[in-house]
């Protein structure tokens, strides 16, 4: 039942926006929110996740919870002094620990030659703890970026030759919610409700050092944009129509260029999320999936329904 304004708390009626992490969410559900934390006050802040999101219906397409929106809009609510949250119960994610190299991820011999030499190549998704805790140390030691935990849905891959021989990794992760030179590039300026999880973004893309073999980087990208739509559809159960990725401006993009993908301009100085400002602008590249992914994008969406 809906709550009249004398109902609410004053810092919720005094809020300049609803929209929190990308959510247009009623004040009434934020007073829902802030009571469900204040009269469950043993549960922890996961099982407190979990229970906004079976509130507000917020689930995958597979039926799992999105339990990181759900913390990220509890989080933002404790900044906004709204509710308060219990203590953590060990370290977040951004408290990740640094990895350490092992013999597994060691330099290796130089491999060049022509390209035909390698193939066919082969994009292996990762899969199991062991496979993905070489594929998080190649990326630690290796990228410029070096490695985080990625959240939510994902995909990791290992590039591959026809001996088995390991060339590099990817990694596809959720799209940002918040990038206007794409945005106005769909045409999403008067879309309220947009499908992002219809995008994907390439998060890492990292060659090994010792593999200097030319145009393998295009080849890979061409092989993983054949690949990704239906290993994406398979396990997370959304067809993707688009792909972006962010190169910074000590490349130039050239693979992206040279597999056709779109450029579209930079990135402004805020964070993926509208919440923190990004370090320096990068060059936006674009790559569609299908024909049609402009109709499938500005298709209209209904919103989730709450109790």
């Amino acid at each position: 039942m809906a709550r009249s304004a004398a109902e609410l708390d004053p810092r919720i009626v005094r809020l300049a926006s609803t929209t929190l992490c990308g959510q247009r969410l009623r004040r009434s559900q934020l007073a829902d929110i802030q009571e469900i934390v204040t009269s469950l006050p043993l549960l922890s802040r996961t099982e407190l996740g979990h229970t906004v999101c079976e509130h507000l219906r917020w689930q995958t397409p597979r039926g799992s919870n999105r339990i990181q929106l759900a913390m990220r809009l509890l989080e933002a609510l404790e900044r906004l002094s709204i509710l308060a949250l219990p203590a953590r119960q060990g370290p977040g994610r951004g408290r990740q620990g640094p990895l350490s190299p092992g013999e597994r991820s060691a330099p290796q011999a130089p491999l060049d030659g022509p390209l035909p030499q390698l193939e066919p190549l082969r994009l292996r998704l990762v899969s199991g703890r062991a496979e993905a805790a070489l594929w998080n140390e190649f990326l630690a030691r290796y990228h410029p970026l070096g490695y985080r935990q990625p959240i939510g849905c994902h995909l990791r891959y290992f590039l591959e030759d026809r001996q088995q021989r390991l060339l590099g990794c990817l990694l596809y992760d959720f799209a940002a919610r918040y990038l206007p030179v794409r945005d106005r590039w769909i045409g999403w300026q008067d879309q309220p409700r947009r499908p992002l999880e219809r995008i994907v973004r390439q998060a890492r893309f990292l060659l090994f050092p010792w593999v200097r073999v030319k145009c393998l980087a295009s080849k890979a990208l061409g092989l993983s944009l054949r690949q990704l739509a239906a290993d994406w559809q398979r396990i997370h159960a959304v067809l993707p129509v688009l792909v972006e990725t962010y190169v910074s401006d000590q490349h130039k993009g050239t693979c992206y260029r040279a597999s056709n993908w779109h450029y579209l301009g930079q990135t402004q100085a805020r964070g993926a999320w509208g919440t923190a400002p990004a370090k320096t602008p990068k060059a936006v590249f674009v790559y569609p999936l299908q024909r049609d992914w402009q109709t499938v994008l500005l298709a209209p969406t209904r919103p989730a329904r709450s109790r």
